[in-house]
């Protein structure tokens, strides 16, 4: 068997093989009845988003599945999917009774290594599937986190930071796979990962004032929420005592006015047409829309996304 070290910064064609003819033996393209495939209970996707599988079941409905699913036979007659879940699902919501397939011979390890890499690279994971995907490549392959982010076109700092967000407790982890909060506010909240109470409290501030990641890192830098320790009091002699000046209030703030619907709607409406985190910014009477991208390949991605928007309007 091929080690995943061997494999490793050359991406999912090495692990497919040339036109998916490489690694594992293949036995033929054919194909097979939707009832006779089975998901694979270890792929790292848990969550798959309704709007977007009806998208791909009106599209397969049109054009057919161009793509075959990438399957491997089990002891009981059934064939577990390996790479294409998405669209197996997609086309039993469409009714299509019989999709192409690929059948490849792959031990235990070598499905459950593709399973992860292919999601990684076509970025179908949400960040808490990702960074637990990246979590079992290091546990159950060794991998390093440079060697990760080689596989999957990825900074090595990218890979760490995305890991880290594991160190988050399960409520706030349930909030960033909802789409709640954005990975960027989730790395901003890791400073007070031992209280869980306070995060949930910052959730609640992010989603109903529409806080910026760089807002977040303010909040949680200031004094009001820093961990430092209470001083010993220290109680001054007879002598040392001074008349107090008086009190002057603080100045009173002008409260931000509550989230727009039809702005939180748009900001929703972006992120499900482009696919990626999206901020709507308030000064004044302004907004500002921004997008979330974790490296160049992601920008790139987007730009291309909004080129070709642009062309069909």
């Amino acid at each position: 068997m091929t080690t995943p070290m061997s494999r490793l910064g050359r991406g999912l064609g090495s692990l497919l093989g040339e036109e998916g003819m490489g690694l594992g033996r293949v036995r033929e393209l054919s194909s097979l009845p939707v009832d006779q495939i089975v998901p694979n209970v270890n792929q790292p996707r848990r969550f798959f988003d309704e709007e977007k599988l009806m998208e791909l079941a009106n599209s397969l409905k049109e054009k057919g599945m161009l793509q075959p699913v990438l399957v491997r036979k089990l002891g009981d007659g059934t064939y577990q999917i390996i790479a294409g879940e998405r669209r197996w699902r997609a086309a039993q919501i469409a009714g299509i009774a019989e999709i192409p397939v690929i059948e490849k011979e792959y031990d235990d390890a070598e499905t459950l290594e593709i399973s992860l890499l292919e999601n990684i690279q076509r970025e179908d994971l949400n960040p808490v599937e990702q960074a637990r995907a990246f979590e079992r490549l290091v546990n159950e392959y060794h991998y390093s986190h440079k060697q990760i982010g080689d596989s999957v076109g990825k900074s090595r700092m990218a890979v760490s930071n995305s890991l880290r967000i594991l160190k988050l407790p399960p409520a706030i982890l349930q909030d960033l796979e909802q789409g709640r909060i954005t990975s960027g506010h989730a790395r901003a909240l890791l400073s007070r990962t031992e209280d869980e109470l306070f995060l949930k409290g910052m959730v609640e501030k992010i989603v109903e004032d529409n806080l910026s990641v760089r807002e977040v890192e303010k909040l949680m830098g200031s004094p009001q929420v820093s961990l430092s320790q209470p001083q010993e009091e220290v109680l001054p002699s007879p002598g040392d005592l001074q008349p107090e000046p008086p009190l002057v209030p603080p100045p009173v703030l002008p409260l931000d006015p509550p989230p727009d619907p039809v702005w939180m709607a748009a900001r929703d409406r972006l992120t499900r047409q482009f696919g990626f985190p999206v901020m709507i910014q308030r000064s004044g009477v302004k907004r500002r829309i921004v997008f979330e991208c974790d490296n160049d390949a992601a920008l790139q991605q987007l730009l291309d996304l909004l080129q070709q928007n642009n062309h069909s309007g």
